[in-house]
């Protein structure tokens, strides 16, 4: 159909595209676009969704920024829910500083030098670190994490005993009762 109604195109790329048509009955009609953005500019991000994810670091991981942004109803350029990799994208791309290095601008200790300041072993903070003795920051979704610096509010080893104790206990009814078996009852 459209040979019948156009006789040719001519198309060429200044600052744009212009297209010149010329239709069977001699009339032409001259069609300009507007360049096109470079493909940077269209798989942007926005600046609202950079910011947030910039002020969420602060206090969240990348996991729990995708969870949060997405409750809010927030996607990627795409059109996608947020994840925790689309987070770390947007951090690195962006160049925005990592949470860990926040953290450890705001003071925060890693298990080592926390052990080395109290006099501990690695063990040890790990046991009161899961006793809620300690204030640690989560860095990552792996459950790494920095130590508030304790000073002079730092827990004294052997004076915790029997909570350690009862949470030994907790830990090893909640592996026995966890290791429940499917089973099926019935008659021959």
């Amino acid at each position: 159909m459209v040979r019948l109604l156009i006789e040719d195109v001519t198309l060429s790329k200044d600052h744009g595209i212009t297209a010149h048509v010329r239709f069977k009955g001699g009339t032409t009609q001259t069609i300009t676009l507007p360049p096109a953005p470079p493909i940077g500019e269209l798989r942007k991000n926005p600046a609202h969704l950079v910011a947030e994810v910039d002020r969420l670091l602060n206090d969240y991981t990348h996991g729990q920024i995708a969870a949060i942004l997405t409750h809010k109803g927030m996607r990627t350029v795409d059109g996608a829910p947020l994840s925790r990799l689309s987070i770390r994208n947007i951090q690195q791309s962006y160049g925005l500083i990592p949470r860990y290095d926040r953290l450890r601008n705001r003071g925060m200790l890693s298990m080592s030098e926390l052990a080395e300041q109290i006099g501990v072993g690695r063990a040890t903070v790990k046991n009161w670190n899961q006793a809620g003795l300690l204030r640690s920051h989560l860095y990552n979704d792996r459950n790494d994490c920095l130590f508030e610096p304790m000073g002079d509010k730092a827990p004294v080893k052997g004076k915790h005993k029997g909570l350690m104790v009862s949470l030994r206990q907790m830990r090893l009814s909640r592996k026995i009762n966890s290791q429940h078996y499917d089973e099926v009852q019935y008659e021959v």
